[in-house]
């Protein structure tokens, strides 16, 4: 009989608490906001984001470590072709590994006020964008091409010996994805998406 009420009292336990599994991540995509945020890195980095290993994780722990509040699970809007993948092709055809914007979602600038865009049905932003992603000068490391291809990304972001896609934070044409490549020794930050 005390076997039995002691599994009842852990059974009702186990239940009341609901699912624990998740670690206290927010479940639900962008913080449970109708839009989701996109911001750059408080600092800026060079193109080896890691000597070996995986640089697109160590990516997106500059962008957590970045967040601002109210602001979700992230990721870096940071391309490699193997490990995250926008596009491999111009046309875009359901070729994405890991990325990070989702078809029909909203993206804002950090405090919601000021729209980017919305991810169309291939899971991109079309340019020209309603606003640019950040309101002052700077740049962003991407790896991509201006059509979303994966570009030049500093030897998968291990190196300082080669060059990387940068995008222009004021641009809303592809600018803001591919202005130019830079030297993988040069600074510059990240752009940060909210899941």
């Amino acid at each position: 009989m005390q076997n039995t009420l002691l599994i009842f009292i852990l059974i009702t336990f186990l239940n009341a608490c609901g699912d624990l599994s998740n670690d206290g991540e927010p479940t639900e995509p962008c913080n449970g906001k109708n839009f989701c945020h996109i911001f750059i890195s408080s600092n800026t980095t060079k193109g080896n984001l890691v000597a070996s290993g995986n640089a697109i994780e160590a990516a997106d722990a500059i962008c957590t470590a970045s967040k601002p509040p109210n602001t979700g699970n992230v990721k870096a809007f940071l391309v490699d072709g193997t490990t995250r993948r926008a596009c491999a092709t111009a046309d875009c055809d359901g070729e994405h590994i890991d990325w990070v914007l989702s078809t029909g979602r909203e993206y804002r600038r950090t405090g919601g006020a000021i729209v980017i865009g919305t991810a169309n049905i291939d899971g991109l932003i079309e340019f020209n964008l309603l606003s640019a992603f950040y309101p002052t000068a700077g740049t962003i490391y991407t790896g991509m091409n201006a059509n979303y291809t994966t570009g030049n990304d500093c030897s998968n972001w291990t190196s300082t010996m080669f060059t990387g896609a940068i995008g222009d934070l004021e641009s809303i044409d592809s600018a803001a994805i591919h202005d130019s490549d830079s030297s993988c020794n040069n600074l510059h930050h990240l752009l940060c998406v909210e899941q």
